[in-house]
């Protein structure tokens, strides 16, 4: 059974455990916790990640997130930056500009519906071709692996994109089928449609247009055309997932049978 649990403001925060893998076995709880980021946990939050005891929290933002919106500090807990892209718009597309945050990018995506789609899969595109993305998801897991006991809470903003690609590269490590891993993934839609909704109502409605409405919605969605333009980058090059994993990631059969042991129960 995978335990519920509440973060104010934090509709995307959730557990891994419960997650079947392919031979039948079950993603141990309060080991693995996806989240977005955490930057406005209320004391109360605070005592909720302690109960799941949290020890160590992974932050794959970048560094001009990170310093415009920290996370709240936890005594008690290790927060551990791992930036997985050099800069949020990097691979993006070639007519960006280096410095342009992604926020700045979504801002000129909101054009069209098509424009948001295109953006966000180029994201994911990225997120598995860029050489410091593959290498700082293989850290990442590495450190997974030096994690006897206790949760590890990773999170990029709202927990879709960097958490989405880097919770599929865990998932499918653990032996869990590409169904089960998309499902887990597209749960960010329905989570956060109502988060899009109210952000929406704060929108001067001379600039809530239609157009504008799609567009935005398009980049909170878990569509599985995201998920599915990384799969498609990997297939491209790799001859499976496994290959991709242990060339690109580092993960090898010797650290993917660790983590089972580490994880599964």
């Amino acid at each position: 059974m995978i335990e519920k649990f509440t973060i104010n403001k934090l509709a995307n925060t959730r557990d891994l455990g419960g997650i079947k893998t392919a031979d039948g076995r079950t993603i141990a709880c309060k080991r693995l916790i996806r989240s977005g980021m955490l930057s406005s946990l209320s004391p109360e939050d605070v005592e909720v990640l302690k109960s799941l005891e949290v020890h160590t929290i992974v932050d794959f933002r970048d560094d001009k997130e990170v310093e415009e919106k920290p996370d709240v500090e936890i005594e008690g807990i290790e927060n551990i930056h791992i930036p997985v892209l050099p800069g949020p718009t990097e691979g993006l597309s070639h007519d960006s500009k280096s410095d342009e945050s992604l926020t700045e990018r979504l801002d000129r995506a909101m054009v069209s519906e098509d424009a948001a789609i295109a953006l966000m899969q180029g994201l994911y595109r990225a997120l598995v071709t860029s050489p410091q993305a593959r290498e700082r998801y293989g850290r990442f897991i590495d450190l997974l692996l030096d994690n006897e006991s206790g949760a590890v809470l990773y999170h990029c903003t709202v927990g879709k994109d960097r958490v989405g690609v880097g919770t599929a590269l865990v998932l499918l490590a653990l032996g869990v089928d590409q169904e089960t891993v998309l499902d887990n993934y597209m749960e960010t839609t329905r989570i956060m449609e109502p988060v899009a909704d109210r952000m929406l109502e704060g929108i001067p409605e001379q600039v809530r247009t239609d157009t504008f409405v799609a567009a935005f919605k398009a980049t909170f969605a878990a569509r599985p055309e995201y998920l599915g333009a990384a799969l498609e980058e990997i297939e491209k090059e790799f001859d499976s997932l496994d290959e991709f994993l242990e060339k690109a990631i580092g993960v090898t059969e010797e650290k993917r049978s660790k983590l089972r042991d580490l994880y599964l129960e």
